[in-house]
C-alpha cells in the first residue's frame, strides 16, 4: 500500500464570529491543502494515481475559494453583505452553516474533493481498502505556515 500527497495552495479570507479574540475579525491567510491519496500501485503505469488528476482539484479550488471570503451562514456581516445596495457583482462569498475553521474547512473540501476525484477517474474508492483502485484518506489544512488541522475520513 502506498501513500500519495499533492498540495494545493491558495488566498482566502474569512472570520470567526464566535471566536472570543482576533479572528472575530475580517482577515485573510495563505492556505495550504494537502491531499493524501493511498492505494496500490496500478500495474500499469506504476502509480497508485497520476498527479494529473490533481489539476481538476485545483481548478476547483481556485474557481470556488482563491481570493473569496468564507462566512458562517449566521454571520450578521455576512447577511449585512448580502442584503446590501453595495454588493459588488462578483464578490466570491461563501457560506457554511458552520464556523470556517481549519478544521471544518478541512472536512468540507474532504466532501468535495473526493467527489472531483471521483469524476475524473472512475477508480477513485472511498470505501473498504482492500478494493482495487485507490481512496483519499485525509484532507490537511494549514491556515498559517504552522498551524493545521486535519480530517481523515474513517
Amino acid at each position: 500500500m502506498f501513500q500519495i500527497k499533492k498540495e494545493i495552495v491558495w488566498e482566502m479570507g474569512h472570520r470567526l464570529m464566535n471566536h472570543p479574540g482576533k479572528c472575530a475579525n475580517l482577515h485573510g491567510h495563505s492556505y495550504k491543502a494537502i491531499f493524501t491519496v493511498e492505494g496500490d500501485l496500478d500495474e500499469e503505469t506504476g502509480m497508485v494515481l497520476d498527479f494529473y488528476y490533481f489539476g481538476a482539484v485545483k481548478e476547483h479550488i481556485d474557481k470556488k475559494y482563491d481570493h473569496a471570503f468564507m462566512f458562517n451562514s449566521q454571520d450578521p456581516i455576512y447577511k449585512m453583505l448580502r442584503k446590501s445596495n453595495f454588493y459588488p457583482e462578483g464578490l466570491k462569498l461563501c457560506s457554511f452553516p458552520w464556523e470556517p475553521t481549519a478544521e471544518n474547512i478541512a472536512e468540507q473540501l474532504w466532501t468535495e474533493i473526493v467527489n472531483v476525484l471521483v469524476l475524473t477517474r472512475g477508480m477513485m474508492q472511498n470505501t473498504h481498502p482492500d478494493r482495487k483502485g485507490c481512496r483519499l484518506i485525509e484532507v490537511t489544512i494549514y491556515e498559517t505556515a504552522t498551524c493545521c488541522a486535519t480530517y481523515r475520513h474513517e
